[in-house]
């Protein structure tokens, strides 16, 4: 391959049609090798990035309990006690004093009870007691 060695050190492709130096760039067997081990670790850390994002995107299928109430899709890692229907309708009655609030809205919600799924649902922050995202 050649390439173009401008004035300032540049490497440009279109330099040669005002009459600068050619220089010829040999790609070697182990640049080869660091370029497609570069190529590879590239695509590995997509997929990592990917499956992190669709784990975040689609979380109910790692809680194993779920129940629905009203308007409320609640999702948890251990059993759902059944008083969650006086939280959630408290929950309902303080939103509505809200201007926000519509009762056509879907809330999702999901207990991370384990300190380790805290911190892969929470971005890693596992100090906190809550996070909420919309």
């Amino acid at each position: 391959m050649f390439y173009d060695l401008l004035p300032e050190g540049r490497i440009g492709i279109d330099a040669a049609s005002r009459g600068m130096r050619r220089i010829a760039v040999m790609l070697t067997p182990s640049w080869k090798r660091r370029m497609r081990a570069l190529r590879w670790a590239a695509l590995g850390l997509g997929l990592i990035a990917g499956s992190y994002f669709a784990v975040l995107s689609y979380p109910q299928p790692a809680f194993a309990y779920h129940v629905s109430y009203r308007q409320f899709d609640v999702w948890s890692d251990r059993p759902i006690d059944a008083g969650i229907s006086t939280v959630l309708d408290d929950a309902t009655r303080r939103l509505k004093t809200s201007e926000l609030y519509s009762s056509e809205q879907r809330f999702r919600i999901f207990f991370c009870n384990a300190t380790w799924r805290m911190g892969l649902y929470g971005l890693f922050q596992t100090g906190t007691g809550g996070l909420v995202y919309s």
